[in-house]
């Protein structure tokens, strides 16, 4: 009697599929995995929102009388996760019985589940490096030496970001080469027969409190055609809170650039304030955060840019809100961005580069959501992070054929912009 494979076909795939696509994670296993997926279903439709934590100021009184002391107030922000496009990696199954017979499905099935990883960490690259809204080292200036990498720490402790929790460097397979040098800080091999994406993708395990990793997913970008150009801020963006507490973003008008410039201003570009005492805080004590050179300044991130008008302005939208208020509940700005104050577009106009990510675990929300099964044979396998994929075998009469579906439905959040950010070489 002929074996009949159809009512165990998508289990046995659906298990070797999982392995493969484990063993191919580099970017995905540095994210939060584990707040988004639990939350998403299909009844939630296109955006979950996520409540950020919030934020106190302390006092200090001679007698402890509050009276007249502004209380902290409690204003809920919150984080939305964007229901992203399927991804999915069609296959025809015809006569795919003998392989199995001769234990070739691993072979068949692992470029699927590499492909699908591939595409999954691209798109969370792309999302990372145009969201998150610090900056470090020079626009454009290839890494060179491990001080490059570890000063992100050194950035990210200065401004109050949490020490405990794993913190990432993401570079080019390149760095490697660069950072070759320093024999001591890279990872040392594990004894395993055969190593996964993620342990081949490991620098260091531990540098400057930093692990560092390569990988092929950080995107190339083209900054805009006016990198490099000066100008002043045109009006007195809103930083409060109330306004920027859901997506952490501001709109900012800059003026003084060429006029009607297309592509003046790209995503993922950066603009310094030059303006004297525009210092970045640490949110945890709130005083002035200094580097080895001085106060910090504040930089955004562009998220959405644009072209200039007649007159030479442009309005964009950047990352991460610049925040002053009178209470200073959540301040992150020595003094509030105002009308006339002076910025920089760094970088060099239209370079084309790639830059390094570096960021807290807390920083970004990857999630999946659980697609229902269609009618035919198929199977819904979850990773042990959570992440829900399903594998459906189907058949076209007409067309006297046999396929098989590989379906992932991913879901990206903005935890929190300032827990990292892009960087280059000094």
């Amino acid at each position: 009697m002929a074996n009949n494979l159809d009512s165990n076909i998508t289990n046995k795939v659906a298990r070797i599929f999982l392995k493969e696509f484990e063993a191919s994670k580099v970017l995905c296993k540095t994210v939060n995995t584990s707040l988004l997926t639990p939350e998403f279903t299909p009844q939630f439709g296109e955006t979950v929102r996520f409540k950020r934590p919030h934020q106190y100021r302390s006092t200090e009184t001679v007698d402890g009388d509050l009276t007249a002391v502004n209380k902290n107030d409690i204003t809920s922000g919150s984080a939305p996760a964007t229901v992203q496009n399927y991804i999915t990696v069609p296959i025809d199954w015809t006569n795919r019985e003998e392989a199995l017979e001769l234990d070739q499905l691993a072979e068949i099935i692992r470029p699927a589940a590499q492909e699908c990883v591939t595409k999954l960490e691209t798109n969370l690259g792309k999302f990372m490096t145009a969201n998150l809204g610090l900056h470090n080292g020079t626009v454009g200036t290839a890494i060179s030496k491990w001080g490059d990498v570890a000063s992100n720490q050194s950035l990210m402790q200065s401004i109050g970001v949490p020490m405990s929790g794993e913190k990432y460097a993401v570079m080019n397979p390149f760095a490697i080469q660069a950072l070759a040098d320093t024999q001591s800080g890279l990872a040392s091999g594990d004894n395993n027969l055969v190593n996964t994406a993620w342990m081949d993708a490991q620098i260091s395990r531990n540098f400057g409190g930093l692990r560092g990793l390569t990988s092929n997913a950080l995107p190339a970008t083209q900054l805009g055609e006016l990198a490099g150009a000066t100008g002043t801020i045109s009006a007195t963006p809103d930083g409060t809170y109330l306004t920027a507490k859901d997506s952490m973003t501001q709109s900012v008008t800059l003026t003084g650039l060429t006029a009607s410039t297309v592509g003046a201003v790209r995503a993922g570009d950066t603009i310094e304030i030059t303006q004297a005492d525009r210092s970045r805080l640490n949110v945890m004590t709130r005083e002035i955060a200094f580097d080895q050179t001085g106060q910090i300044k504040w930089t955004y991130k562009v998220v959405t840019g644009g072209d200039t008008d007649g007159g030479g302005s442009v309005t964009i939208t950047v990352a991460a809100a610049a925040i002053n208020e009178t209470d200073g509940q959540y301040n992150n700005i020595s003094n509030p961005i105002q009308a006339g104050d002076t910025f920089e577009i760094l970088g060099t106009a239209a370079l084309s580069t790639q830059a390094s990510l570096f960021y807290h675990k807390d920083a970004i929300g990857l999630g999946t959501i659980r697609l229902p099964k269609l009618h035919t044979w198929d199977t819904v396998i979850e990773s042990s992070d959570g992440f829900s994929i399903r594998v459906t075998k189907y058949s076209d009469g007409d067309a006297n054929k046999q396929s098989i579906r590989f379906d992932l439905l991913p879901t990206f959040s903005v935890l929190n912009p300032q827990f990292g950010g892009t960087f280059w070489g000094a």
